[in-house]
C-alpha cells in the first residue's frame, strides 16, 4: 500500500485508488482495473496477516522460553538449598550425637529410608493395579460364561 501514502485521502468521482479514470474508458475496464486493486489489496492483507501471527508465535516462543529458564534457575536453588539443609542437619545431629559421622550416617539413612517407601509405595499400586484388570478380565469372562457364550482363555470379553 505504497500508493496509498501517495494518494489523497477523499477520492473525486471517475477516480480510484490506483488514479483517475478517463471519461472514455469502458465500464469492463475500470471493473478489471478495480478488481486488480482489489486483489492486491487482499493479497497484501494476507500477508500482513501471516507477518502478525508470525510475530504472535515468536512471542509466546520468547515467554515459553523465559518461563523455562525461571523454572531451571529456580529448581537449581532449590535441589542447593535442600542440600545445604541436609549437610546443616547432619553435622548438627553430629554434633548432638558426638561425631559428625553418626550424623551424615543417620541423614544417609533417612534419605534411603525415604527413599525405599517411595520406591515400594509406586510399585506396589503398579501391581495393585494390573491385579485388578487381572481381576476384571476373569470377572467379564465368567459373566460371558454365565450369560450366552464361551470366551476363550485370554480373549477380551465383549
Amino acid at each position: 500500500m505504497e500508493q496509498a501514502k501517495d494518494r489523497p485521502e477523499v477520492m473525486t468521482e471517475g477516480e480510484t485508488p490506483a488514479g483517475p479514470i478517463s471519461k472514455g474508458a469502458k465500464k469492463v475496464e475500470r471493473i478489471a482495473q478495480q478488481s486488480i486493486e482489489l486483489f492486491d489489496d487482499i493479497k497484501e492483507w494476507i500477508d500482513l496477516k501471516i507477518k502478525f501471527t508470525w510475530l504472535e508465535v515468536e512471542a509466546k516462543i520468547d515467554a515459553k522460553k523465559k518461563d523455562v529458564l525461571v523454572g531451571a534457575l529456580l529448581g537449581v536453588l532449590g535441589v542447593l538449598g535442600i542440600v545445604f539443609a541436609l549437610i546443616t542437619g547432619a553435622l548438627g545431629l553430629g554434633a548432638w550425637l558426638g561425631h559428625p559421622a553418626w550424623g551424615f550416617l543417620m541423614v544417609t539413612g533417612l534419605l534411603f529410608l525415604t527413599a525405599g517407601l517411595v520406591y515400594g509405595a509406586h510399585f506396589s499400586r503398579g501391581k495393585k493395579k494390573k491385579k485388578s484388570l487381572a481381576a476384571a478380565s476373569e470377572q467379564k469372562q465368567l459373566e460371558a460364561q454365565d450369560g450366552q457364550k464361551k470366551l476363550p482363555p485370554g480373549s477380551p470379553a465383549p
